[in-house]
């Protein structure tokens, strides 16, 4: 920048005045200037059109333009060029507005030197390319915006219409397969449309995790928190998932406390964490094997834990482990569905505030851990529908 040589066009009527300014600029030493002087503002537009310039000495005070009006013409015929206004002492308020309408800075005539002259200006001209340079940035990140925005759009009007696509047939299929068994008694044919029903809402599922996964990439799940006592949730769900464990040979043991505080948290989500965790725990144990559900607390978080007696999970795996798509091989090698289930715990425990995390090892089984804040209750609702503390039942 010191070495360059900068094109200065000065409007300015006052011949006295321009030449101060010109001697001024000659006892700079330390930078070369290239100066043009013209006494009226029409005049000085037409150099604007006709030649390079680096900065603008403005005179708000011509022949032909007096006042705020003469800076407004000059930046409206070259806004990306910078200018310096000349102000007298009476008239130090309009080079103000000046600087405040776009102008770089301004200069009281008679008291700027050959350095503060020359500071000026170099700035004025840096300023003017951050600010060229910040607007450039914001126009890319708007475009970019603007883009991504439509690109989300596309995406949700896909997605809708896939969902559509797939769940108007498979609602027909559960519908037909609960007639079916609540018609036939007992055989082959009862046990097809048994099997037909659950395979239906297999498929509902995936589906479902499918567009949970597309509306939290997109940032569209909404969570409706309200004051929740985890120890009730935790305990309905075990009853609720008990067959299923016994099933498949396994033991479900609950180890929660009878009172655990109450956390500012979505009922339904929190409750689809904990069932996709103890699904992931029943696909890893053998037969005879036991998941244990555990919840505690540790500090000013809550922490729920699903901790089985599998086969572990290699170190290797553990890192990619909650990507989305991504499917693990269990022992069994009978384990199902698109590898959704775990990306979407550590999505939907990230909109909690929370953590998520897996402690395993080859061999010893594993441990799912994830903890939500106790400390994210709005004010008002801390003693909020809190009702009694479920009563934990004997193990």
């Amino acid at each position: 920048m010191e070495d360059e040589s900068l094109n200065v066009l000065l409007i300015e009527d006052n011949p006295g005045d321009a030449l101060l300014i010109r001697k001024v600029l000659d006892e700079v030493d330390s930078a070369s200037f290239r100066l043009e002087t013209v006494d009226r503002l029409s005049t000085g537009l037409g150099e604007l059109n006709g030649r390079k310039v680096d900065v603008i000495l403005l005179d708000l005070s011509l022949p032909d333009s007096q006042g705020i009006d003469t800076f407004v013409r000059v930046y409206s015929e070259a806004p990306e060029v910078p200018i310096v206004v000349l102000t007298g002492l009476d008239d130090e308020t309009l080079a103000v507005e000046a600087v405040r309408q776009g102008a770089q800075d301004y200069l009281v005539k008679g008291r700027a030197d050959s350095n503060v002259l020359a500071r000026s200006m170099r700035y004025a001209i840096e300023r003017k390319r951050v600010e060229e340079r910040l607007q450039e940035l914001y126009e890319k990140e708007r475009r970019l915006r603007e883009e991504r925005e439509a690109e989300i759009n596309k995406r949700v009007e896909f997605t809708r219409a896939l969902v559509h696509e797939l769940k108007t047939p498979l609602t027909s299929v559960m519908a037909s397969s609960e007639l079916l068994m609540s018609e036939l008694k007992a055989g082959p044919l009862l046990k097809l449309a048994e099997n037909l029903y659950r395979g239906a809402c297999n498929l509902n599922r995936r589906i479902d995790e499918l567009l949970d996964l597309a509306r939290g990439e997109l940032g569209m799940i909404q969570l409706s928190c309200k004051p929740l006592d985890i120890v009730r949730l935790l305990h309905a769900v075990a009853e609720d998932m008990a067959l299923a464990f016994a099933s498949h040979g396994q033991s479900l043991r609950l180890d929660v406390p009878s009172r655990l505080p109450l956390v500012w948290a979505d009922e339904e989500r929190l409750e689809q964490v904990v069932v996709n965790l103890l699904n992931n725990a029943c696909k890893f144990t053998p037969e005879g094997g036991t998941i244990t559900l555990r919840a505690l607390e540790d500090g000013a978080r809550l922490i729920v834990e699903v901790e089985d007696t599998g086969s572990g999970i290699d170190e290797n795996e553990q890192k990619r482990l909650f990507d989305p798509y991504n499917r693990l091989e269990s022992d069994r090698e009978r384990l199902s569905g698109l590898g959704l289930g775990l990306s979407l715990c550590k999505m939907l425990v990230s909109l909690h505030g929370g953590d998520i995390w897996i402690k395993s090892r080859k061999g010893s089984g594993s441990t799912f851990s994830f903890s939500i804040p106790l400390n994210r209750m709005p004010q008002g609702q801390e003693n909020a529908e809190t009702g009694d503390a479920y009563e934990s039942a004997d193990d």
